[in-house]
């Protein structure tokens, strides 16, 4: 059984594989002890991290605010973390996080004999690339913010000399949604249109091109709209 999320990412921002079922990560261990292997990537510090939430809205006039074309679509949320691999990890102060003193000592021992002159930020940086290259979603937790499904859609590594044995690195996550049963009907991929586009009423693109007072329709054989009336004639082409 998973961790709740705001335990996973306590102190610092977490990576994590998830099972096949894309509900559980293989590898749920709160960020007090470093992730070091392919399953889990932990920063040992956290500098930044931001959520982005964008909204996309029609660019024509409303005749009335009834809720029936799409006016306004959420788009994908996007994380933006910015944060540090250094060459030792480095583990929170146990009375900061909420866990024992004997419990934290426990993880330092263990990992102590095998990290001893090893650089593990650049194996904890290429652990990360691997996540980041893997096709299925992954878990993203941070102090603040959190996403249950995402990709990793950028990464930057910059390194100057004052990093010393440490490695930057800078991470965009793009929230990933999954289709529901009754999202999987076969109607209209109202999300690959522009806000507005819809033929529903309450506004929106209009079906045809605009001609003086006549709404002319946009498909030849079909009659114009004038007035919201159809007539009889037909247009020729």
């Amino acid at each position: 059984m998973a961790l709740p999320l705001p335990l996973l990412g306590a102190s610092t921002a977490s990576f994590y594989r998830l099972d096949p079922t894309g509900t559980v990560p293989i590898e749920p261990i709160m960020d007090i002890v470093p992730g070091v292997s392919p399953l889990r990537i932990t920063f040992d510090m956290i500098d930044s991290d931001e959520m982005i939430r964008r909204y996309r809205v029609t660019q024509h006039p409303l005749q009335d605010l009834v809720d029936i074309t799409p006016h306004k679509k959420r788009e994908l949320r996007r994380l933006q973390i910015q944060g540090t691999l250094t060459a030792s990890p480095i583990l929170p102060a146990p009375e900061l996080v909420g866990v024992e003193s004997r419990d934290a000592q426990i993880a330092t021992n263990a990992l102590a004999p095998s990290l001893a002159g090893v650089r593990l930020d650049r194996i904890r940086k290429d652990f990360l690339v691997q996540i980041a290259d893997s096709l299925p979603p992954i878990m993203v937790v941070t102090p603040r913010e959190s996403m249950a499904l995402a990709w990793i859609v950028e990464m930057r590594t910059p390194w100057t000399p004052k990093d010393g044995r440490s490695t930057p690195v800078f991470i965009t996550c793009l929230e990933c949604r999954l289709a529901g049963p009754a999202q999987t009907a076969a109607i209209k991929d109202t999300e690959s249109l522009e806000p507005g586009s819809t033929t529903s009423s309450s506004g929106g693109e209009q079906a045809g091109e605009q001609v003086g007072s006549t709404n002319t329709a946009a498909e030849p054989g079909l009659a114009p709209v004038v007035g919201g009336v159809a007539t009889s004639t037909e247009i020729r082409s």
